[in-house]
């Protein structure tokens, strides 16, 4: 609210007034226990001390009478950070359009009727704030956070980049596994010689630990098992890959039962996996 004059009524005495003797004894009828402030710095500076008291207070009561700045500033504050916030302006209030769709109750300072109607609206709106504080009353919060909200479409945007770069991982290991078994092929060949070789390439998997630690997709464990499956059938290669200049002839068994195992060879589990990663992509794509 207001704490210096704002009109030749609205002097810094009258705000005063209203603060002392009207909205704090109204509040303090809701529940005695409320600690009832106008935001002021105690201590540093007084602007980081009025946003701390806008953003964590239980609930703030903006008092838009006479169009003041820092009022609205102050309010703007608070409704882009949290809910439970009550507008409120004495009759005759014109408001700009950016507020005139959000309730606010009027009061009355020269009508004791319609001023106890307005009493009693103020501490049921009081009470909602302090029953439901969850309950959204910021048209700045509703935008940016919810379905269709611009924090969820920034939101989807961001899955979308990270599932680009898992696609292309998968491309990458796609070759990989290309290379290894046309290098596995060569070495089957001369395993009488023992001319082996060994420089191939090892896959990589940074995207595919994001997918898995985080689980940034909304998605059922369904989802999930072949991503797992994936991930520990590549990383179980690298290990054996990293051993072939070792023992060759041990590798090139193993390889020989890993890269057509029966629940799966290591392409159908690539194949399957990137199958899913593109649905879910699609999925998200669609909804932009």
């Amino acid at each position: 609210m207001p704490i210096s004059k704002t009109t030749d009524v609205h002097n810094e005495e009258y705000w005063t007034r209203h603060y002392e003797n009207f909205l704090v004894p109204l509040a303090k009828e809701v529940d005695d226990s409320l600690q009832v402030s106008r935001s002021k710095a105690l201590r540093g500076d007084i602007l980081h001390a009025i946003i701390k008291d806008l953003i964590f207070s239980a609930i703030v009561i903006a008092d838009l009478t006479d169009g003041n700045s820092n009022v609205f500033w102050e309010l703007g504050v608070r409704q882009s950070f949290v809910h439970g916030t009550i507008t409120i302006m004495e009759d005759g209030t014109k408001l700009p359009f950016d507020l005139g769709a959000k309730g606010s109750l009027k009061y009355y300072p020269n009508d004791h009727l319609k001023n106890e109607a307005f009493r009693s609206q103020m501490k049921e709106a009081l009470k909602d704030c302090l029953e439901h504080p969850e309950r959204p009353d910021s048209h700045v919060l509703e935008a940016i956070s919810g379905r269709g909200s611009i924090f969820e479409i920034i939101h989807r945007a961001e899955i979308i980049r990270r599932l680009d770069a898992l696609l292309s991982e998968i491309e990458t290991n796609k070759r990989v596994l290309s290379g290894v078994t046309q290098t596995f092929e060569k070495n089957r060949n001369k395993a009488e010689s023992k001319k082996y070789t060994f420089s191939v390439r090892r896959f990589i998997l940074p995207s595919t630990e994001l997918l898995l630690c985080e689980q940034y997709l909304d998605e059922s464990d369904e989802f999930y098992r072949p991503a797992r499956t994936y991930y520990g059938r590549l990383t179980d290669l690298n290990d054996e890959l990293n051993l072939w200049p070792v023992r060759p002839t041990a590798t090139q068994k193993w390889l020989t039962t890993t890269l057509e195992r029966e629940d799966g060879s290591i392409t159908e589990i690539i194949h399957r996996f990137e199958k899913q990663v593109l649905q879910a992509r699609e999925k998200l794509a669609s909804r932009l």
